[in-house]
């Protein structure tokens, strides 16, 4: 822990987290031990929370180490009004990414090279890199796949496009994923949810928005689904099983695109043109495309597709 009297010498200094040492150390090996124990083929992090805050003498020496800075007053400099504020944020943010690479390690030392997932906010979410300094391009240097949540969907079409719907949007989800596609470079799953928060006031989301949505997050490159919440109290009716059936069979043929294709939207033409209504995605592998089309509007929507040099 950080000395007593320091400021935040509450919790776990962030070093002695990414070294593994002391207590957090005996804690780590429980990590291991329990693998070993239960059988199981693999981990799952919930990572949703920022590293303990610590301005101690070590994070001080890691802080420099990090960003080469020599000229360093600490801890004044990387208060909110300090000189190296925004190196400080991505430093914290790659403590966070040591987190990881610690509950990996622990992981592994059971089962060498096994999955190892986290549960981790899209790619500056709600402006998390700054405000929780959680940065999922860092922590995936050492997962094996991310889960990018995002959830609840509405319960009708009258508020799926509302701009200040927040974490309620569709394209809030889409954009999400998305964002985090492009700064990671291991496979993406998607956490939705039937219904959150859990409770008898809170509406289902509607299986058309939901399915729409998906498809278009797979269409994307999300190489898995995965529902967080209700289903353990009998939300997941029929209207939503034969959804999920869909979903896996729309990710297991499309799978060759997606795990060794590459995504070149510009190749498809549709017309009418794309919108947030509809959306048009195009995969290459060799000398084969594969081009989805998702239509998030209310009705049926009849379109025109070409790809110029493809049969």
């Amino acid at each position: 822990r950080a000395p007593e009297g320091s400021p935040h010498s509450s919790g776990f200094c962030p070093v002695v987290i990414a070294e593994g040492t002391g207590t957090w150390g005996e804690f780590l090996q429980t990590v291991t031990e329990k693998m070993r124990a239960t059988g199981c083929d693999g981990f799952m992090l919930d990572y949703e929370c920022a590293m303990p805050l610590c301005f101690d003498e070590r994070c001080r020496e890691a802080f420099i180490e990090y960003t080469g800075l020599a000229d360093v007053a600490w801890p004044e400099d990387v208060q909110p009004e300090g000189r190296y504020r925004a190196q400080w944020i991505g430093f914290r943010c790659w403590q966070g990414a040591l987190y990881v690479r610690a509950i990996r390690d622990a992981a592994w030392a059971a089962l060498p090279g096994c999955p190892m997932q986290a549960w981790v906010a899209g790619y500056d979410y709600n402006n998390t890199i700054e405000s929780a300094t959680i940065d999922v391009s860092k922590a995936a240097q050492f997962l094996t796949e991310v889960e990018t949540p995002h959830y609840t969907l509405p319960a009708d079409y009258s508020d799926m496009w509302f701009d200040d719907a927040g974490i309620g949007s569709v394209q809030e989800g889409i954009d999400t994923v998305q964002d985090t596609l492009e700064v990671v470079d291991i496979p993406v799953i998607f956490c939705s949810s039937v219904i959150y928060p859990l409770g008898a006031g809170t509406r289902l989301s509607d299986p058309q928005i939901l399915d729409a949505q998906i498809q278009t997050i797979i269409a994307q490159g999300a190489r898995g689904v995965s529902f967080w919440g209700g289903h353990f109290d009998g939300a997941l009716d029929g209207r939503y099983q034969h959804k999920l059936v869909k979903w896996h069979n729309l990710l297991a043929r499309a799978a060759e695109f997606l795990w060794r294709g590459e995504r070149h939207d510009t190749l498809v033409r549709i017309a009418p043109e794309r919108s947030r209504e509809v959306r048009a995605f195009a995969w290459r592998l060799d000398d084969r495309l594969l081009i989805a089309v998702t239509n998030l509007s209310q009705g049926p929507i009849p379109v025109q597709l070409s790809a110029p040099g493809y049969g």
